[in-house]
């Protein structure tokens, strides 16, 4: 193996892990539905990337998360692309911090990524309705009984994908720290 791919191997297996967790959900757990809601786990995977890897890497892969979802699954939609890539971002930011890397950032991280989406998706749909042609918007208790379930349901899974992910850097790790 050369110099240079140990990098490239790592980003290949958080893309595997990542093709490996969407397929996951989108034929196992969209089949389990918790009080109607299936969980969302890009930014909950994004966080975890941007943990290990830094903010710049996390926004990355965040973006590529969030890209790959909305253009794969019909119930993403493209708000999945800014969100996973600021979910990316600020876990990143963690990194010049001790909590960073640990167990409780990576469940902080997920937490503030499921926030994230949960209010992003909340706004839109309270504002826009399900789709622009609407021009009422639906009512906050109506996407809070979707939104409080999904969210709850999606937290199950982040400390698994922390440990997936803690899994890929510790084995293909490429920095010099001890």
């Amino acid at each position: 193996m050369g110099r240079n791919n140990g990098s490239q191997i790592k980003w290949a297996a958080y893309g595997l892990a990542y093709v490996l967790v969407f397929f996951l959900k989108t034929t196992i757990f969209n089949r389990l539905p918790f009080h109607g809601a299936i969980p969302e786990l890009a930014p909950i995977a994004a966080a975890a990337v941007g943990c290990f890897e830094g903010s710049f890497s996390g926004a990355l892969y965040g973006l590529a998360v969030g890209f790959f979802s909305s253009a794969v699954y019909y119930r993403s939609g493209t708000m999945m692309i800014p969100i996973c890539t600021v979910v990316g971002m600020l876990s990143g930011l963690t990194t010049r911090r001790q909590i960073g890397k640990t167990v409780l950032g990576g469940l902080l991280c997920g937490l503030v990524g499921i926030f994230l989406l949960e209010c992003g998706r909340v706004g839109f749909y309270h504002v826009f309705g399900m789709n622009l042609q609407e021009t009422v918007g639906i009512s906050m208790d109506t996407l809070m009984k979707l939104a409080v379930p999904e969210a709850e349901y999606s937290a199950l899974f982040i400390l698994p994908l922390y440990f997936l992910y803690a899994a890929i850097y510790n084995r293909f790790r490429t920095d010099m720290e001890l």
